[in-house]
């Protein structure tokens, strides 16, 4: 993690943690307090402070968190792994959405191969996530998730959902 002054001139990497919090950081955002970080490789969401020295684990045994987002008091993971969660202010998980368990297993994953071997867009079904990649929630509370696959997608959840 890099560390810029509000002129934008570099200070240096914040400290590294003996159990390697930052091993593949994937998205931060500010919680009013300090940073959540979404530590990709150790499936899970860690809290640290302003300086970058670990606070704690916030939620753990997630499928490779690659994404965040909050809205109030909830927290949005983008799951490279196939679904997004929401969690509490704690960590508690509230409820998994669009889980697809079978698409990080198949082959050409992210995207799908055809018949020759060749890399075409994978066609996920409309209620699963294939790969989020980044997460966002608007002023109406419409949640948006962007997936890493060949052309994109884009799907938007209503707050009711």
């Amino acid at each position: 993690m890099h560390r810029y002054d509000a002129h934008g001139d570099y200070l240096g990497v914040a400290p590294a943690s003996a159990d390697g919090a930052f091993q593949c950081p994937h998205a931060m955002v500010w919680d009013g307090e300090n940073i959540l970080l979404a530590a990709r490789e150790h499936n899970r969401v860690v809290r640290i402070d302003i300086d970058g020295h670990l606070i704690g684990v916030l939620a753990a045994n997630l499928r490779r968190p690659s994404c965040l987002a909050l809205d109030g008091d909830t927290i949005w993971v983008g799951e490279l792994e196939a679904s997004i969660v929401q969690l509490d202010h704690s960590g508690r998980l509230i409820r998994r959405l669009g889980l697809d368990a079978a698409a990080p297993g198949r082959p050409g994953w992210p995207n799908a191969l055809d018949a020759a071997g060749t890399t075409i867009a994978p066609d996920p079904p409309a209620d699963r996530f294939n790969s989020p990649h980044a997460i966002a929630v608007d002023s109406r509370g419409t949640i948006h998730v962007a997936e890493w696959l060949v052309g994109g997608r884009h799907v938007r959840i209503s707050p009711s959902a």
